[in-house]
């Protein structure tokens, strides 16, 4: 698994944009983590970029970052029309995301909802105070 501390979101808006980029659409998934430091530059192929690229994002605690990648994933949706599934299956693999879905929620399509609920993961105790801010 993942974590938004040493991965990047990377989505695209706009594949009239990727196209004159000399970036094919068709070939690059809408939404997609690359690991941190993006030593070899694979960010570039999406328009927008997101999460461990941003010092602060490095910093925040554990309940900070649950909140962030979820924020993150809305906004995805809401202000640049990435279809939910698509945010839905790149996100998957980030403890911050996976863990703290609701015990029902569907896995992505070809993967699995095994693993360990959101009480018996690390970041779970710093998720107490969620409900009452």
């Amino acid at each position: 698994m993942k974590s938004i501390k040493h991965t990047m979101l990377c989505w695209k808006v706009d594949p009239d944009e990727c196209a004159r980029c000399g970036v094919d659409p068709a070939t690059l998934p809408e939404v997609a983590l690359v690991d941190w430091p993006d030593e070899r530059d694979h960010s570039r192929l999406w328009q927008r970029t997101s999460g461990a690229c941003f010092t602060h994002v490095r910093k925040l605690t554990a309940e900070q970052r649950i909140a962030f990648v979820f924020s993150e994933a809305l906004g995805m949706h809401l202000r640049d029309r990435v279809p939910m599934d698509a945010i839905h299956r790149a996100l998957w693999e980030l403890d911050e995301y996976r863990y703290f879905l609701p015990p029902d929620t569907p896995a992505p399509a070809g993967k699995e909802r095994a693993g360990r609920p959101a009480e018996d993961h690390p970041l779970y105790p710093y998720t107490a105070t969620i409900g009452g801010l």
